[in-house]
């Protein structure tokens, strides 16, 4: 195995980890307004955005910057967390996926 598609291989395999933390946390965050969920979003967010920026993806780092961001302003209570702003953050996070399954070496 070529040393290119070994640490495809390796970021695929981190971004799912990354994503599955995700969605657990969306899954929290849909059953009742959790400040804890929240937090792991920016948490994951930030991490997809690191290795998406390691690998060059800027598109992938691009949608997770802006999910860091708004999640962030939420947490900091400087933006009001509203089901329509959960239903465009769960959505970018299944861009995400699709992103990281489809993409090619």
């Amino acid at each position: 195995m070529s040393d290119d598609s070994e640490i495809y291989n390796e970021y695929k395999r981190e971004a799912k980890e990354i994503l599955n933390k995700m969605r657990s946390s969306f899954e929290s965050l849909k059953e009742r307004s959790d400040t804890h969920a929240l937090t792991e979003i920016v948490k994951c967010s930030h991490k997809i955005k690191g290795v998406a920026g390691m690998m060059d993806y800027s598109h992938i780092e691009e949608l997770a910057k802006e999910m860091e961001s708004v999640s962030k302003l939420i947490v900091e209570g400087k933006l009001q967390l509203k089901p329509e702003i959960v239903t465009v953050l769960f959505e970018s996070m299944n861009l995400l996926a699709k992103y990281n399954i489809t993409r090619k070496t």
